[in-house]
């Protein structure tokens, strides 16, 4: 059996990725211009005076929207939502800047997904805070703007590149994790030490902390190059179990099966191929296993082809 022969294995096409019926509502076009192209839009709506009472209604989430008017929908749509230039700018540049890998990974519709689901906890968590901090709702107007949602994004794309190194205001080079921390920390300096500076803080937090359980335990729910789509049962099951170790069966004898881990020594002793090889091999495999197909770059996928046709002889 050679290595491509398995399924978890199998290296598609990422030209046909199964993105469910997001293509089919709108084309070739990604998630990621979609979204930008939504928020983008809202901005505009806003600079219309006549819809000024709709958009403060339904593009701005307030606790006694949420709480006494019912008006959940202000959690997602706030999250969309600009009355700045400067702060629609920072966000679109910034979704830009880390959802473009993101999405290749994840696939259109679980980028979607965790775009809403991270807008919709970092909506809930900064009126979580000014419901916490009572003395705040006097000066509390609302919140929106797509800053919770992008910090979700990031805490993914740091999970997958975490040492990804991108330069800070263009002028030193930092590692994508240490920048998504250094903002969390400031974040939570922000809340507990002040001064107020108006913005959305906790809003940060939550966002980040839907990313952080969204790749942690790899809640995707639409298939992509195959995968699985999520349920219930295997997210709670994610939450308790560790991830499986790839292994090789090879059979020795009719009837008789020897499961051994793909280790170097292991791939040594089978005679196949040589060590390097085997250690580079169980290093994708496992990158697979926890990341997806989507993760390999090309010349990755060069390599495990090149490699099977070894695992074949």
């Amino acid at each position: 059996m050679g290595l491509y022969d398995r399924d978890y294995a199998t290296v598609r096409d990422p030209s046909r990725r199964e993105d469910g019926g997001f293509r089919a509502l709108f084309g070739h076009h990604s998630t990621l211009t979609v979204l930008i192209a939504v928020n983008i839009a809202v901005f505009i709506l806003w600079q219309i005076p006549s819809l000024k009472d709709v958009m403060e209604t339904h593009f701005v989430c307030r606790s006694d929207g949420v709480l006494n008017h019912w008006r959940l929908h202000t959690l997602l749509t706030a999250a969309i939502s600009h009355q700045e230039i400067f702060h629609l700018l920072m966000n679109m540049v910034v979704l830009y800047w880390l959802g473009k890998k993101l999405e290749v990974v994840y696939g259109s519709l679980d980028f979607l997904l965790l775009y809403c689901i991270a807008g919709a906890i970092s909506s809930a968590g900064d009126i979580g805070m000014k419901l916490a901090f009572s003395e705040l709702l006097a000066q509390y107007a609302g919140a929106l703007g797509a800053s919770g949602a992008v910090m979700g994004i990031a805490v993914c794309t740091a999970f997958l590149y975490p040492d990804e190194e991108l330069m800070l205001f263009g002028l030193a080079p930092i590692k994508l994790k240490w920048l998504v921390v250094i903002y969390c920390v400031w974040d939570l300096h922000k809340i507990f030490v002040g001064p107020a500076d108006g913005i959305g803080h906790a809003a940060h937090l939550g966002g980040a902390f839907a990313g952080f359980l969204y790749s942690k335990y790899d809640l995707r729910m639409f298939p992509v190059d195959g995968g699985p789509r999520f349920t219930p049962l295997r997210a709670l099951r994610n939450l308790f179990r560790r991830k499986p170790r790839l292994r090789v069966v090879e059979q020795v004898t009719p009837g008789n099966v020897v499961e051994e881990p793909l280790s170097r020594s292991a791939s040594a002793r089978l005679g196949r191929v040589d060590a390097d090889t085997a250690e580079r091999v169980d290093r994708l495999l496992k990158k697979i296993s926890e990341q997806g197909m989507g993760a390999l770059t090309p010349e990755e996928r060069r390599f495990l082809e090149s490699s099977s046709e070894k695992y074949k002889r």
